[in-house]
């Protein structure tokens, strides 16, 4: 049986090392989780997209976001993440060749598929709850649902 040294002792452990973490707090709301993206308009064209099929999902977290394309064997990209009102920033975009070391994304093109047309994209947030999220730039609307 435990001695009432040894528990005090075990309890200021546990307190020590509590006391010693900083625990981080995400301020995105709704913005968090992982969403498939289902449609694309192009607002030049009037043009909608069903996505569905090429399974895309963004995966949001704290001040990252994620793109991964299941439907092919496209690398996933990690991008750094600002939110703040109504806008969504994206920058310093990275590959992650996940059996390699990952490589400072360069070239805008292999972003394409994932609706995403330039390295550091600013979106506009139209729409964002717990179930659906629409994001518009220069050129595109994207419609996500909270998988």
């Amino acid at each position: 049986m435990p001695t009432l040294s040894r528990l005090l002792t075990a309890a200021m452990v546990v307190l020590t090392t509590l006391v010693g973490c900083t625990f981080e707090h995400s301020d995105n709301g709704d913005l968090d989780g992982y969403w498939q993206l289902t449609t694309v308009d192009t607002l030049h064209s009037g043009h909608t997209t069903d996505m569905l099929p090429k399974s895309i999902f963004w995966a949001v977290q704290m001040r990252l976001l994620e793109v991964r394309d299941l439907g092919n064997d496209a690398p996933n990209i990690i991008f750094r993440m600002n939110y703040q009102a109504n806008t969504l920033t994206l920058s310093d975009p990275v590959v992650d060749w996940r059996d390699r070391s990952d490589l400072k994304l360069t070239n805008p093109d292999m972003l394409q598929p994932y609706a995403i047309n330039s390295l550091n994209p600013t979106f506009t947030i139209l729409q964002l709850n717990g179930t659906h999220m629409v994001l518009q730039d220069q050129h595109l609307r994207l419609h996500f649902r909270r998988y």
